[in-house]
């Protein structure tokens, strides 16, 4: 996973928007959209930056591993607050999971309107 994914599930993941960001950031919109897809690599101040934003462990942008596994701010030793990120297809096959249930929520949801009035 490349350090402008990770950024940008991490940002997301958050809900911190791009202008977020770059309040604490000395680049334009279009240089951090640079960043966050791979075609820039930020230097290790914008990295650590980026990380103290998303209260993480800045450290995690530099592991080239399958899994990464950061902390959200919660520093303790009991691991709360930990969320593991997997490969990319996993996301996506997570991601896509979701708007299939998404879709079976709204198909549901326009059976019982219509048919609410056999609803007891």
């Amino acid at each position: 996973m490349n350090v402008g994914f990770k950024i940008r599930t991490l940002r997301e993941s958050k809900n911190i928007s791009k202008d977020q960001m770059l309040d604490h950031l000395d680049m334009s919109l279009n240089t951090y959209k640079k960043i966050e897809y791979g075609e820039k690599i930020p230097n290790i101040d914008e990295l650590k930056i980026i990380a103290n934003v998303l209260e993480i462990d800045p450290a995690i942008f530099l592991k080239d591993e399958n899994t990464s596994i950061v902390n959200n701010g919660d520093y303790s030793t009991t691991g709360i607050g930990n969320v593991v990120i997997n490969e990319r297809d996993l996301i996506l096959s997570l991601t896509n999971s979701m708007e299939k249930l998404a879709e079976s929520i709204a198909t549901i949801a326009k059976v019982m309107e219509k048919n609410r009035d056999l609803i007891v």
